[in-house]
């Protein structure tokens, strides 16, 4: 089970529609992309989100940007834009 963290605050249980893997067209949906650019976490998880997020000027993501900085993942002076999903590594195929 993965989860979908909102900018609101929001927070989404999520499952890929065919059961094992989300697919490409199911994560551009989900985070309102079109290209998605995948964090690499600690003990087999990743946050996917809009690899071009910030150039549209998303919204910062408080929630998704203390994940990151908790897992140390992003720099300290980074932060999260836009929807994100963490899921585990094998979830994205």
């Amino acid at each position: 089970m993965a989860t979908l963290y909102k900018t609101d605050g929001t927070q989404i249980e999520v499952k890929p529609s065919n059961g094992t893997d989300f697919q490409l067209a199911e994560l551009y949906e989900l985070l309102g992309c079109s290209m998605i650019e995948v964090v690499r976490m600690k003990r087999g998880l990743i946050m996917i989100v809009d690899e071009e997020g910030k150039l549209s000027r998303k919204q910062a993501n408080p929630e998704a940007t203390k994940i990151a900085h908790g897992f140390e993942s992003i720099f300290s002076n980074d932060f999260i834009v836009g929807t994100a999903l963490v899921c585990r590594e094998e979830e994205l195929k």
